[in-house]
This record gives C-alpha cells, sequence and structure tokens, in this order.
C-alpha cells in the first residue's frame, strides 16, 4: 500500500469515527476490513495476577486463537488481529490503527476523570449545603428547648399554668422539628446508599390521610376527603406516612389566606392519585425539577428548613413503586400529586 493510499484510508478512518458512538468498536471492525483478518479488539494486557482483558472486540474474537497479530496501543493496551498474518507493507498503517486506539482510550480516561471530578465536585457541594443548613436547623428548635426548659426551671420567676402550658408546647414543637429533620436526614441516607426497602401492598387511604392530618400538628388548616374507587392503593404504609407528612408540611408553610390545605384523592386508569393543594406563590415550571433535589429551597418562600421535604417525599414514592410530580392550583398555588398503582380493596 502506497503513502498515499494510507493517507486516504487513515482520513477516511477519522472522518467515520467522528460521527461514532461506539469509535472502539467500529474501530474493531473496520481493522477487520482493512486488514483482511476474521475479527480485531482491544485488549487490555495481563498484570496484577489477572489475564488479558478484552475491552472491545469485532464479531468472532476467540482471545485463545492462535496466529495473533498484537500492535501497541499505549503501556497497558494492544490492538489484537486473529484469522491471518499481516502484511509488511501495511505494519505502518496497523500502528496508525492502533495510535487511533490509544487517542480513543486517553480521551475516554480523561472524560471519566472529568466526570468523577464533577461528582466530588457535587458531593462537595452538597455536604456544605448540609453542613450550612443543618447547623441552623439542629440549633434553632435546640435553642428553643433549652431557653424554654431554663424559665421553667429559674428561681426568679413563678409561672402560672398558662405559662407552663405555653413553654411546654414550644418545647414539644421545637422537639417535633428535631425529629422531623433527623428522619429526613436519615431517609436520605437510606435512599442514596440503596439501603430502603419498601413493602407495599393495598391500604386503605381512609385511615391513613386523617391520620397524616391529625399528626401534622396543622390539621385546624387540613381539609380532606376521599373520590369515588379511590379510597385503596398499593402503597407501603409507613412510607405513604412519611411522603404524605413531607407534602402537607411544605404546602401549610406555603399556604396563603385562610383557605385551608386540601387533600384528595381520585382514581384514574388503574392509578391512585394524592392530591395535596395550596394555594400560595406556586413554583414556575422551569424550577419544579430543581425543588426535588436534596437542599433545595424556594428562592422566594422565606422559609426556614434544610430542603430535604420534597426530595425524600418523591424518593419514597418512587420506592414505591409510584411517582410524586408537580402542577399548578387552578388559581393560584402549587399541588403535589403522589400516583400510586391502584388496587381493590384488602
Amino acid at each position: 500500500m502506497t503513502a498515499q493510499h494510507e493517507s486516504a484510508a487513515l482520513a477516511e478512518l477519522t472522518h467515520t469515527l467522528l460521527g461514532s458512538i461506539e469509535q472502539l468498536n467500529l474501530l474493531c471492525r473496520r481493522a477487520v476490513d482493512m486488514f483482511g483478518v476474521s475479527a480485531a479488539a482491544v485488549i487490555r494486557r495481563a498484570h496484577d495476577g489477572e489475564g488479558p482483558v478484552v475491552v472491545t472486540s469485532s464479531d468472532a474474537f476467540d482471545i485463545q486463537a492462535p496466529g495473533q497479530t498484537a500492535e501497541p496501543v499505549d503501556d497497558d493496551h494492544d490492538l489484537v488481529l486473529t484469522g491471518g498474518p499481516v502484511p509488511a507493507d501495511r505494519r505502518r498503517l496497523l500502528a496508525a490503527y492502533a495510535a487511533h486506539a490509544g487517542a480513543i482510550l486517553a480521551r475516554r480516561a480523561l472524560q471519566d476523570q472529568a466526570r468523577e471530578a464533577g461528582e466530588l465536585s457535587r458531593d462537595n457541594r452538597a455536604r456544605t449545603a448540609l453542613l450550612s443548613a443543618v447547623s441552623h436547623d439542629l440549633r434553632t428548635p435546640l435553642a428553643g428547648i433549652k431557653a424554654a426548659i431554663g424559665s421553667l426551671r429559674s428561681d426568679e420567676v413563678d409561672f402560672g399554668p398558662e405559662d407552663r402550658a405555653e413553654l411546654e408546647d414550644a418545647i414539644e414543637h421545637s422537639a417535633d422539628r428535631l425529629e422531623a429533620l433527623i428522619g429526613n436526614l436519615l431517609d436520605m441516607s437510606r435512599l442514596q446508599v440503596g439501603a430502603l426497602v419498601a413493602h407495599p401492598h393495598p391500604v386503605d387511604l381512609g385511615e391513613i390521610v386523617p391520620a397524616v392530618v391529625s399528626g401534622s400538628g396543622v390539621a385546624e388548616r387540613v381539609s380532606w376527603s376521599l373520590g369515588d374507587g379511590a379510597r385503596y392503593a398499593h402503597a407501603d404504609p409507613g412510607l405513604l406516612d412519611r411522603v404524605l407528612g413531607n407534602l402537607l408540611e411544605n404546602a401549610a408553610r406555603h399556604q396563603n389566606g385562610p383557605d385551608p390545605v386540601r387533600i384528595t384523592t381520585s382514581r384514574l386508569r388503574g392509578e391512585v392519585e394524592v392530591r395535596v393543594i395550596d394555594n400560595g406563590p406556586g413554583i414556575p415550571e422551569s424550577e419544579r425539577d430543581r425543588v426535588f433535589q436534596p437542599f433545595q429551597r424556594h428562592v422566594d418562600s422565606g422559609t426556614d428548613g434544610v430542603g430535604l421535604g420534597l426530595a425524600v417525599a418523591r424518593g419514597l414514592t418512587e420506592a414505591m413503586g409510584g411517582r410524586l410530580v408537580a402542577e399548578d392550583t387552578p388559581g393560584g398555588g402549587l399541588t403535589m400529586v403522589v400516583i400510586l398503582p391502584g388496587r381493590g380493596a384488602p
């Protein structure tokens, strides 16, 4: 093969590879055609007691086949051809193919490093957000508990029954905030490491919804109703309780005016939809995916919170085989829709 033919072949190979996603595999297939062999592969050489490993190959490649031709790609890899010797006048072209393979592997390594660096950067930002938010959200209720207990223990003031009851309520409210925060942190940790296991079965929303409302601390600001055929769903009752509790807390925090937060259920095409509806400021459609990420809070909310409630709610819903989406409330506000597989009465 003349130098001119080699240059044309390499130019055509380069152009073809640039338009391919599976560049290394394509290079092996083109090597089979170019060198008249039966198969080609990029092999990672044996090291540290491990045998050679096929990185990618054309069809019908056998790493044990006799009569192999190996061309070094880099310090760890070879381009290996089987099914016949490579003519001497094409050895330089084979070296060029190996160089292309080396460039592809080097680019892959750089992409992997960039991806790892991006993941590390995201992890560092998440840790920073966690430390900042949790340090504030832990200190606030702890400070409230310490202040209330200090007042109750003081010998300088004689509190009446109403004042003592108010301080005790403050302690209980702060303790509830701590419990909710720690619960969300634990749930998020389990979700991220895949350690949370759901046990869905038919559940009665006529029991779960009023229990969630009753334990929310804002029961007087909530109304609920069950739609026809939408009383039973397939869910893990403990996880669903956490999901609805987080959604209700978020809705109550943003609700405007005297109207109550509403919880409704409906059935559509074999699925049950549980809606938690508020009439607050809402969230622009462009920001809705972001609010489901950990440590995110709506910039206009003006509220405290570590920003885990919605992330945990979506993660727990998906663990049960459901979905959690955000919609506009007609007339203004935000509606969170928990979509669960529908089941008949147990």
